[in-house]
């Protein structure tokens, strides 16, 4: 089965592709209306996910130009109130932003794309934010409702929750917490517990990791997670780290992180820092986690 996705935000674009890939898919992707037009041609995909919005303009003209009889199938992702084509037979589901990837797994497999016994079945994904994740240890809740094998992010003005949130799964996980504050403070905030801590400098610092080296990092972060059975990884210094490398960089170290192994990822996020597009990326891949 194949699948064309458009989209133009690459982030997106790589993490609906690996999603489903991992399901047996043929994939490619576009960000540009005209270029997808030509793909139904010359791909001749079976489904078509399609962002409402391409480049800021309307991108149903796609649909217009299906030819009487194309089977493709379409899932569209739209942005709330938005007027949605609904006369079109070849439209399976819309999805609103921001969505989960089992969002537009569900969609498929209420579709007439999937074998109806693999539906039944119910199989197990464990992508970024998707509520059917298996845990070996039991999914049994920890405090403030965290369970290992899930990935949050928090919006708040200064990293405290995500402490919070890590000070909870200590008794059964190793924590990796990357700051771009000072680290003897978090180190004596975790005073007595097995944690490993790397500072994060904008500049050259004895002690510290240049923030703009990003290959160095995911070194040591893929080096914990394999050392580690049950391995938890906090950063609390994306609104830095973005600043430095830029979104589409951090979104896509996020993504390799949380699609490396099994592992918790929890990041501490300014409110009204990203863009709408970055938070449509960064809620695909991870769990909001809201205090009630």
């Amino acid at each position: 089965m194949k699948a064309l996705i458009v989209d133009d935000n690459i982030a997106i674009q790589e993490i609906l592709s690996e999603i489903l890939v991992s399901e047996g898919w043929t994939t490619e992707q576009t960000g540009d209306v005209d270029d997808a037009i030509s793909k139904l041609e010359s791909f001749r995909p079976d489904l078509l996910i399609l962002d409402s919005k391409v480049n800021g303009l309307n991108s149903f003209r796609i649909l217009d130009e299906m030819e009487d009889g194309n089977k493709v199938r379409v899932i569209i992702i739209s942005r709330s109130k938005e007027t949605i084509p609904d006369d079109n037979p070849n439209v399976i589901g819309v999805v609103t932003k921001p969505f989960k990837s089992s969002d537009i797994l569900s969609c498929i497999r209420e579709s007439d794309l999937v074998d109806s016994d693999k539906n039944a079945k119910g199989m197990i994904h464990r992508f970024f934010g998707n509520n059917q994740q298996s845990n070996d240890a039991g999914d049994a809740p920890f405090e403030h409702d965290v369970k290992f094998g899930h990935s949050y992010y928090v919006i708040e003005e200064e990293p405290d929750m995500v402490y919070e949130l890590g000070m909870s799964l200590l008794k059964t996980c190793r924590l990796m917490i990357i700051t771009a504050g000072r680290t003897k403070a978090v180190n004596d905030r975790f005073k007595g517990y097995d944690t490993k801590v790397i500072g994060l400098s904008t500049k050259a610092k004895v002690g510290y990791l240049e923030m703009s080296k990003l290959g160095t990092l995911m070194n040591m972060v893929m080096s914990f997670i394999e050392e580690n059975d049950r391995p938890v990884v906090i950063i609390d210094s994306i609104v830095q780290l973005i600043g430095v490398n830029g979104a589409n960089t951090v979104m896509t170290m996020l993504h390799q992180i949380i699609s490396s192994s099994k592992v918790t990822l929890i990041v501490s996020i300014e409110e009204n820092y990203l863009s709408e597009k970055d938070v449509d990326v960064l809620s695909s891949m991870m769990e909001q986690y809201v205090l009630e």
